[in-house]
Order: structure tokens, then sequence, then C-alpha cells
């Protein structure tokens, strides 16, 4: 039984939190019914949703830098002391000596300018490869949405598969409990008839003990791997849950539809994908750095109004002097003395980097295939050699009960037939986790959670 234990022995020792959710409509679930609560209400799916819509404001914040850029200002001062320039005094009087200065009030006490400025991009390379980056950056975040939502999936098919495989695990225990009573009053019956020895109850008291301990724990791994499921779908975790599907129903499945069947398509693998969108980004980096050696053309308008006055008249009918011009600035890059060279070698090296990475993941993915299909397989042929066992190890429990009764063995041999059974039922359990956990990786490998 120790063998089942392992798997489960995880959860009797992961904190999980209660955190408040909406409450389901239902406490029952079958395991797509999970799936969809899961990814209707998962935060780290939200959290990629939320990114995808920043990705598309960020379609128009790169676009809006091509636009009229608009803009007004207006400054108010108040010259405490007026500047003075120092100028030669024979400018305004010949006949001052030569070497005779003034100091004379340039400006008034009080200024008032405004402004307005358009300014409009005609041409500029960085710009052209930020728009076309900007949109493709959204294409590239919905591949993060479709990995939270593989991620999810998985994370809540491995929590329904242990669920189901902990409600088998203590519904075997169970049946093993009451067979155990029903034997333990047959002996103390026959003890009090004289028949037998009290050693006999004893040892069979000891094995009661012994299977009601092991139940305890089942009941709690029970309980854990469904809060596990609960905190895997985002479902409120003071909620009770069902689990309705049925585990043999699923295991026939399987054996009526292999996985293994199907063959990899690695471009359709998620990893793959992103990887793949993440070499296009490279590619429009090098294309930006190569368009920083082109020309930018701008144009620009501008009007301006100012006034200078002694007193705080601005109100009144009096001048304003106005100023307007518009015009073009071209930035023509010349040199760098190698910069923007290197920048350009380092982007095309970083292509290369990924593409390297893509063929290895290409192999890796590949040899994933092979060792899962492998996995798969090996335990699918151990499940069925362990259903056998546990078939044969009960058929020989309930005839040690039987002789039991006619008195042709002991209450020990019980014992030993009894954990017999049991140890073969925890190596039952442990295949079945190992068949079901293949799927789900097999099923993560080939990509179905997010086709479903």
């Amino acid at each position: 039984m120790n063998k089942a234990f392992k798997i489960l022995s995880i959860l009797l020792f992961t904190g999980i939190s209660a955190f408040g959710q909406e409450q389901a409509d239902s406490t029952k679930f079958s395991l797509q019914q999970a799936l969809d609560y899961g990814l209707q209400r998962h935060e780290s799916i939200k959290n990629e949703e939320l990114e995808y819509k920043s990705a598309e404001k960020q379609v128009w914040e790169a676009t809006s830098y091509g636009l009229p850029q608009v803009s007004a200002s207006g400054q108010f001062r108040h010259n405490i002391i007026i500047p003075k320039s120092i100028v030669p005094a024979n400018a305004f009087n010949p006949a001052a000596p030569a070497d005779e200065l003034v100091a004379l009030k340039f400006g008034t006490n009080y200024n008032v300018d405004f402004g307005f400025q358009v300014n409009q991009l005609i041409f500029e390379g960085s710009y052209i490869v930020g728009i076309q980056v900007s949109k493709y950056y959204k294409e590239f975040t919905s591949t993060s949405i479709d990995l939270a939502k593989q991620d999810v999936m998985y994370n809540i098919s491995q929590a329904y598969y242990l669920g189901l495989i902990a409600e088998e695990n203590l519904q075997l225990i169970d049946s093993t409990v009451e067979i155990t009573k029903k034997l333990l009053e047959d002996t103390k019956e026959l003890f009090k008839s004289g028949l037998i020895d009290e050693t006999e109850v004893d040892q069979l008291e000891l094995a009661l003990s012994r299977v009601e301990t092991q139940r305890i724990l089942a009941k709690r791994q029970f309980e854990n791997s469904k809060n596990l499921l609960k905190m895997s779908m985002a479902y409120d975790m003071e909620q009770d849950i069902e689990l309705t599907d049925d585990l043999y129903s699923i295991l026939e499945t399987l054996r009526a539809n292999n996985p293994t069947q199907k063959l990899l398509d690695v471009e359709n693998n998620l990893d793959f994908i992103l990887l793949k969108r993440k070499q296009k980004l490279d590619e429009f980096n090098v294309k930006n750095e190569k368009f920083k050696n082109l020309p930018s053309i701008a144009a620009f308008f501008q009007l301006n109004t100012a006034a200078g006055r002694n007193n705080f008249d601005f109100f009144q009918n009096k001048p304003w002097y106005a100023n307007s011009m518009w015009g073009l600035s071209l930035n023509i890059p010349i040199t760098s003395s190698g910069n923007r060279w290197a920048k350009e070698q380092r982007a095309k090296i970083v292509v290369q980097q990924t593409s390297n990475k893509m063929d290895l993941l290409v192999r890796s993915l590949k040899y994933q295939e092979v060792q899962a299909k492998t996995q798969y397989n090996d335990a699918f042929d151990q499940l069925l050699r362990e259903k056998d066992n546990v078939d044969l190890s009960k058929k020989i429990y309930e005839r040690t009960i039987i002789k039991r009764s006619e008195g042709m063995v002991n209450s020990l041999e019980v014992s030993q037939t009894q954990s017999q059974y049991i140890s073969a039922q925890g190596t039952y359990i442990q295949a079945i986790f190992d068949v079901l956990q293949a799927k789900t990786n097999l099923d993560k490998l080939f990509n179905n959670y997010t086709q479903k």
C-alpha cells in the first residue's frame, strides 16, 4: 500500500490557502466541466488576456507616433530687474569719449508669450518597423494565452485524475475494512465457544487496526486531492466538489483509443510556436537596426504671439506681436564609428541563436515523443499485469477467509494474505497513476488541450 501512498503523500504536506471565488453553480464536475470552469476563471489566463489587450493598445501607441503632434505653450514673466546691456556711449552721443560705456535697459516689466506648434513625421525607418512589431506582438501575445490555458488544463487534468485515484484507493481500503471486521466478529464467536486461542483474535484486531489507519490516511489524501483540484480550477476552497467521471471508463477508453498512435506535429507544439514567433521578433530587430541608417524627415509649423507691458494691462486694447514659421528637418546618419554596424551584427547573432534553439527544440520534442509513448505503453502493460495480480491476491485472500471459517488456517495466515492483497492494491493504484500521468504528458506534448 505504501507505493500508492507515495503518489498521494505530497498532498498531505501541501498548504493550500483558501481565497474568495465566485461560487460554482454546481458541486458536481466531469473532467470536461472542470476544464471549462478553470478556463473561465483562472487568474493566469485572465492576466494573459489582459496582456493581449495591452498589446492592442501598443499598436495604437506606435501608430500615433507618426501622426501629427500638436502642442501649445504659454509663459508669463515679471521682470523684477529689467536686464541691461552695456554699449559704447558714443553710439548715442558722438561727443562722448570712445572708452565711455553706458548701461541701457532692454525690456518691459511684464511679458506674455503664447505659442502653437505642430510636428509631423514624414519618414523614419524605425517608425515603420515599430508599426510592424506592435502589430505582430499581438500574435506573439496570443501564444502566451494558449500556453497559460495549456498549463491550467494540464494541472486540472492531473488533479482530477489524482482525485479519482484517491477515491478508488479509499473504496478499496473500505472494502478491506468491512471484510476484516466481519472476519473479526466471526473469530470472536469462535473464541467465545472455546474453539480457538485468544491470540488469533488479537492478530485480527491488529490487522483491523492497521487497515483502519490506512483508511484514515486515504480519506485525508482524497480530501487533499480535491483541494488540489479546487486550486487548479480557481474554485471556491470552502465549497464542496464532487467528481462525476468514472475511473474505469476512462481506462477503458484509453484501451480502445491508444493515444500513442498519433504522430507528433512539431509545428503544432506550443513551445515551438512560441520560439518561432520569437525568432520573427528577432528578425524585426535586425530590420530596425538596418533602418536606423536611413535618413529621417519631419515637418513643423509654429505660430507665436507676444506682448510686453510696463503695467499689467494685457487685457486692454493694445498691440500683440505675432510671428509664424514652418519648415522641414532632415537628419542623415553618416557615421557612428561602427556603433550601428555592431548593433546590427549583434541582432543577427541573436537570430542565429534562436534558429539553433529551434533545431534543438525539434530534436528534443521528437525525443520526448519517443519517451512519452514508451512510458505510456509500459505503464499500460504494467497496469494490465497489476490488475491480474490484484484479482489473484483477492481470490487468495477470500479463499483463506473461507478456510479460516472452516478451521483449516489460523488468523496469522489470514493476516498475511490480507497484507499481500493490500500490497497488490497499492501497486495497482500506482500503475493507474502512471498510465494517467503518461496520458496527460502526451496531451501536453501533442497540444491536445488548447485544440479542444
